[in-house]
């Protein structure tokens, strides 16, 4: 199959056509008394539409530039925020060491505690238990 020759117009060739379209319809609107109401009633069905979709599009451009701009504003907080942690972090990172520590020490004396209370537990119970006659009990 054979492509069809598209008939190809250029853009400056279009608008000067769009442009005496306009003049045209201009002149005959001054020159006569012809009513153009069911026209622009027409046209106000076509153009309004269009006019909103372009004010939609419009708005959201917007909002995006407005939300990129607010985005460099939070990448310059975050870097701020970052500074602000790593010197902090390593501000506190003795302290932590010594908190670990003394958590370290609180554990082992804490298992020395219970050791200490298993062991005399268990010589209580290992302690060999004498059994007195009643008549020793009585002198």
């Amino acid at each position: 199959m054979k492509k069809k020759n598209q008939y190809k117009m250029k853009t400056k060739h279009l608008i000067t056509m769009m442009t005496i379209l306009c003049l045209g319809l201009i002149v005959l609107s001054l020159s006569t008394s012809f009513s153009f109401a069911p026209v622009r009633n027409v046209l106000g069905y076509v153009i309004v539409p269009f006019q909103n979709g372009i004010n939609e599009v419009g708005n959201w451009m917007t909002d995006q530039k407005n939300g990129f701009q607010s985005m460099k504003k939070l990448s310059a907080e975050y870097d701020r925020l970052e500074r602000e942690h790593k010197e902090t972090y390593d501000e506190f990172k003795s302290v932590r060491d010594d908190l670990h520590r003394l958590l370290k020490v609180r554990s082992c004396i804490d298992t020395a505690i219970q050791n200490k209370g298993r062991t005399e537990e268990q010589m209580l119970q290992n302690r060999p238990q004498t059994r007195h006659k009643k008549e020793d009990m009585t002198l």
